[in-house]
């Protein structure tokens, strides 16, 4: 299966730069009336290696509040908007700040950014299933929708991604949201999204590529243990810097496991759960087929 991979970012990480690793990229513009104190210098990264060819596409959002037009502030912090551009509204209940039917806000203010961007289908949502059933109930005929949901992958009407994690772990930013287009190609994207050069010759993103397992092929990471061929990064470096290579990994795929260097219990679970979803042979070790895989397998 494809897995087209992003991440959106705001001011609590550092600004991007040349090293991040994916082909598409979600910044953040504003949080109701506040400016994201980022947003310009991402903006132009964005604008810039779109043009080069470093990025197909990338997105700007914004945190929806009640009885403040976040669209039009979005539209006036990007200018003129590129042709691959894909604008979001952000719908949470920020711990019962929002709550209440918002359709009507909302919807209003989609039809703004699908006037300003030209093709609706450049305007998508997102928010966890409940937020979108409580705020934002009447949607628009045929949105797309990004859905929160750490550790499941519930499905939603026009939902077509997921954010998988909210503690991934992505070059430059170190810890940052995660989000994954399950089963959809770049190509299917660029159609999604109604961009009208999607026909153009566009430099694929690589998926991610898995380090070289660190071992021999008789070892693997595991629960400490007094057989020679286990690692488990209890006595330190250099096991414990293989471990947290993995459990960085795993992390970025949602799953919740303490990022430590030390193969415990968590990791030992983790790991039988993984090798379970992914029908690998169930046995708690990270050898080189749960290694590869740990990288090379679709997120579900």
């Amino acid at each position: 299966m494809t897995d087209t991979q992003w991440a959106d970012i705001s001011e609590w990480q550092v600004p991007v730069n040349d090293t991040y690793p994916y082909g598409f990229l979600c910044i953040r513009s504003n949080d109701g009336n506040h400016i994201d104190g980022k947003i310009q210098g991402n903006l132009s990264w964005c604008k810039s290696r779109l043009a080069s060819g470093k990025l197909w596409g990338y997105m700007v959002y914004y945190f929806y509040r009640p009885g403040i037009d976040g669209a039009k502030i979005l539209m006036a912090q990007v200018g003129k908007p590129d042709s691959r551009m894909v604008a979001m509204i952000d719908v949470e209940n920020a711990g019962g700040q929002v709550s209440g039917n918002q359709s009507a806000a909302i919807n209003a203010q989609y039809n703004e950014l699908a006037s300003w961007l030209g093709d609706a289908k450049r305007v998508v949502g997102y928010g966890n299933t409940s937020d979108l059933d409580n705020l934002w109930p009447t949607k628009p005929n045929g949105i797309r929708l990004v859905i929160a949901a750490y550790g499941s992958n519930p499905g939603y009407p026009g939902k077509y991604a997921h954010q998988y994690t909210d503690k991934g772990s992505c070059a430059p930013f170190g810890t940052c949201d995660m989000n994954a287009a399950d089963g959809m190609s770049q190509r299917d994207l660029e159609n999604m999204y109604g961009f009208s050069d999607s026909g153009a010759p566009v430099k694929p993103t690589p998926p991610p590529t898995a380090p070289p397992f660190p071992y021999p092929a008789t070892d693997y990471l595991g629960m400490p243990s007094s057989n020679p061929h286990c690692h488990s990064g209890h006595y330190g470096p250099p096991d414990s810097d293989h471990v947290r290579t993995w459990q960085q990994q795993m992390a970025m795929r949602g799953w919740a496991i303490t990022i430590d260097g030390d193969f415990g219990n968590q990791s030992h679970s983790v790991c039988c759960q993984f090798q379970q979803e992914k029908g690998l042979s169930v046995d708690g070790l990270v050898g080189t087929k749960t290694w590869q895989a740990s990288w090379s397998e679709p997120i579900t």
